[in-house]
């Protein structure tokens, strides 16, 4: 990770732990020789990265935003809003995952939605659709 980074990361540590700021520069000038990490060098910086994992500080990484979602997780994003929908109105009892697992199985042979094709996704949600638009 470069220089950048490591000192955002001290600075989200120093977040996650609750320091105050006085225990803070106290925790850079004992571990890295400086009251504030732009004056650190690189190893400074690593040695107060290290002390702030020995704090408890746990580096967790982000999802990456707006990633866009394959066709197949669409349609089974879909293929879920609709039997929650159908459940919404009445005509299905019971709206689990296990029951719309059943319902696809009935009609692809397949034993989970998330198993399936493409094209078996596109039959199930026309057939979905359909079974909404009778009821409307």
């Amino acid at each position: 990770m470069n220089r950048k980074e490591l000192i955002r990361i001290i600075h989200v540590a120093k977040r996650d732990r609750c320091l105050d700021n006085e225990t803070y520069r106290s925790l850079l000038l004992s571990h890295g020789g400086k009251e504030s990490t732009l004056e650190m060098s690189d190893t400074a910086l690593h040695r107060v990265f290290s002390a702030m994992k020995k704090l408890g500080f746990k580096v967790k990484s982000k999802p990456v935003p707006n990633k866009p979602k394959s066709a197949i997780e669409r349609q089974i994003s879909m293929i879920r809003g609709l039997w929650l929908e159908l459940a919404d109105i009445g005509e299905v009892r019971d709206r689990s995952d296990r029951a719309m697992n059943a319902f696809v199985h009935k009609h692809t042979d397949i034993g989970r939605v998330e198993w399936i094709s493409s094209a078996q996704a596109s039959a199930v949600i026309e057939r979905l659709k359909k079974w909404r638009n009778r009821i409307a």
